[in-house]
């Protein structure tokens, strides 16, 4: 993690670090919770910026060696005493209600059981979350794969297909009330080997950002 060439785990998400520092940087006792937390590539860097007045940060993740992976590099970062991890599905993990400051979801509601399950989990985060907290969520929406040689549409082995404009819709609704900060569609575009052929894969990464408290 950290190292140069280490694909996405060479750095952190700066727009996850950057709302932790201007919105809890220098405040105590702040509460992190990190859906999907893999091996701590941001809530590592989350750690060092609110860890030292009392912060700590949640992360849950349903691979144990990921957990594993997390608690060596919190030792290593000199962090482990701000960060617990928890193996679990996010599904079935309970979120307690007005328990955190700031919810993340970066690329991992898409992976659960079902859609169903995945709204759910979106309600809980909103339930879970304090008075001026922040939530964070960054998904795939209108996943599509494609023949690069034919152009021939393939399925897109997504676990969950949602389009942006539906989980758009859904997340206006979930979070009536809040003040959305940030709402974007990001196209992304990548092409790889699979099964022997080349394929081009196409998808709208949904960012979201919001903040609980009373629309003025």
């Amino acid at each position: 993690m950290f190292q140069k060439g280490s694909s996405w785990l060479e750095k952190p998400n700066e727009e996850i670090i950057e709302i932790a520092k201007n919105n809890f940087y220098g405040k105590r006792n702040v509460r992190v919770l990190d859906l999907g937390a893999g091996v701590g590539r941001n809530a590592i860097p989350l750690a060092i910026v609110i860890g030292k007045l009392g912060g700590t940060i949640t992360c849950v993740d349903y691979l144990d060696l990921a957990i594993d992976k997390l608690n060596k590099y919190a030792k290593e970062y000199n962090v482990n005493k701000y960060i617990k991890g928890i193996v679990s599905p996010i599904e079935a993990f309970i979120i307690e209600p007005k328990t955190y400051d700031y919810i993340i979801a970066h690329s991992v509601l898409t992976h659960t059981e079902s859609k169903n399950k995945m709204f759910q989990i979106v309600k809980n985060m909103v339930e879970g979350t304090k008075n001026n907290g922040i939530n964070y969520i960054n998904e795939i929406t209108n996943p599509r794969e494609f023949d690069a040689e034919t152009g021939e549409k393939l399925d897109p082995d997504a676990e969950i297909d949602i389009s942006f404009e539906e989980f758009k819709i859904f997340l206006e609704h979930a979070y009536r009330g809040w003040i959305i900060q940030s709402m974007k569609k990001n196209p992304y575009e990548e092409r790889f080997k699979k099964n022997g052929k080349e394929v081009i894969w196409t998808t709208d990464y949904l960012s979201f950002i919001a903040k609980a408290g009373t629309i003025q």
